[in-house]
């Protein structure tokens, strides 16, 4: 089954193979969307490229699902159950939200993936598909989700937004795949099961918001739900885990220039949300970093000090081994970094209006909850080729089949976002072109007229 007869038809076959060959999960649920997550053992497509490569392949795609309202009179919301939470409520978007989400998440996985260390997972494949095939793919969800005696699916989230489809035929279905190698969970569900390197953690998920920022973006929606932990990545030189960012939804651009971390997080909670207004110190998703914020200002620098010196210790380290053993790597991959062929044509955005229950009570053992007890020592040691190979390429791959393959996997994912351009907005080329096109219309019309009054001129004069 071809998911979608307006996409790319290779890359809708590659991605819905995938899904075939998977196990699925539920992740989570949130105002823009439901999130899945799809282990394939078997999948030879799809190939991530890190500074950490463990598994090289991707085996696991995070799959957002955003409904898409056509007319005013599809639903305002869906209630939908997440094993593991309360009713999320999720929130219809106009379909170029949809896609100016897409864009802006592939814009910064790209601007922050200098050194193979990107903020957020690549887009593997994005399509917004009509009615009748958001119903077949949801089928195929629920399929390979459940089994075929499970009880109450009346009240599981793909069941009821499978039959709202049905509903409402005027819905569509936005899809983002984005690639993980496996060992991601959410720092949700970390605040929940309290590891003993939660504080660690959260400070990792710190991190990454800040370095977001300084890239000239807020995230908007950085719930717990959207900070994804992977607790024995390679990112300091001490396995001590690596945090990623997704659901890019609400995010936008800034054109402050604080350098101070306290002052960072302080601007993030109180700058009002572009599109919903919403100021994320008074709303109860964000009480994690405004408890966090609290905390001595000494310790907050300290905390983050330390993770940038160990994080661009290892990082320095380890782009030096690969500049010198394959200088064309990093040339190839920065080379696609800097392609952005589409620019300048999404707006709009989509509401914060759901409350979650990812929040974190404010108590007297918090302060000890979040004290940075771990110290990593920072990775300030030459390193060794034994060590890069050991970190970045333990399989001893064919370094320029893996490139390749790294780059097919981030253009393949880049297409479906170009076609939908070209179908529905068109870049600056096509504009101008259509523009064109518009003149000489009006143009032929005009001589049409001025030759049409000229002959009836004519025949009054006779």
């Amino acid at each position: 089954m071809n998911i979608s007869e307006d996409s790319n038809s290779q890359a809708a076959h590659v991605f819905l193979d995938f899904i075939l060959g998977s196990t699925l999960s539920y992740v989570g649920a949130g105002s823009s969307g439901l999130g899945l997550s799809s282990l394939n053992t078997t999948n030879d497509f799809y190939k991530i490229l890190t500074t950490n490569n463990e598994n090289v392949v991707c085996s696991n795609l995070f799959i957002k699902l955003v409904p898409i309202y056509t007319v005013q009179t599809d639903p305002e919301k869906f209630d939908l159950y997440v094993p593991g939470t309360r009713v999320a409520l999720i929130y219809p978007t106009a379909e170029k939200d949809f896609w100016k989400e897409v864009y802006l998440q592939n814009e910064i996985y790209k601007k922050t993936n200098e050194n193979l260390e990107p903020i957020c997972p690549p887009i593997v494949y994005s399509e917004c598909l009509n009615n009748e095939a958001s119903i077949d793919l949801l089928q195929i969800f629920f399929e390979r989700l459940h089994t075929p005696d499970m009880h109450d699916k009346e009240d599981d989230a793909l069941y009821v937004l499978k039959h709202m489809y049905s509903k409402f035929n005027t819905l569509k279905l936005g899809i983002i795949g984005m690639g993980f190698t496996t060992g991601y969970t959410s720092l949700f569900s970390m605040i929940r099961n309290k590891p003993p390197k939660l504080p660690h953690y959260i400070n990792l998920a710190v991190y990454e918001l800040v370095r977001l920022y300084k890239q000239g973006y807020m995230h908007g929606d950085f719930s717990t739900a959207n900070i994804m932990i992977n607790p024995t990545y390679n990112y300091t030189g001490a396995n001590s885990g690596r945090a990623l960012l997704i659901d890019f939804g609400m995010s936008f651009t800034h054109i402050y220039h604080d350098e101070d971390v306290l002052q960072i997080l302080q601007r993030m909670l109180n700058t009002p949300v572009e599109t919903s207004r919403v100021i994320p110190i008074n709303h109860p998703n964000y009480k994690w970093l405004k408890n966090y914020v609290e905390l001595p200002s000494d310790h907050i620098a300290e905390a983050y000090d330390i993770l940038h010196e160990s994080i661009s210790s290892h990082s320095t380290s380890m782009m030096n081994m690969i500049e010198n053993t394959h200088p064309y790597l990093l040339a190839q991959i920065r080379t696609y970094n800097t392609t952005a062929g589409n620019t300048n044509i999404f707006y709009g955005g989509k509401e914060n209006a759901v409350l979650t229950d990812d929040v974190i009570p404010y108590n007297d053992s918090y302060t000890k909850l979040f004290l940075f007890d771990e110290k990593i020592s920072p990775n300030v040691k030459s390193m060794s080729m034994i060590e890069l190979n050991d970190i970045f390429n333990p399989n001893h791959l064919d370094i320029s089949q893996l490139v390749d393959a790294y780059l097919r996997t981030l253009r393949a994912g880049e297409q479906t976002m170009i076609e939908y351009i070209k179908r529905n907005k068109g870049g600056k080329n096509q504009r101008k072109a259509s523009r064109k096109r518009k003149y000489k219309i009006k143009q032929r019309m005009r001589t049409y007229k001025r030759r049409k009054s000229n002959n009836k001129k004519k025949r009054i004069a006779f």
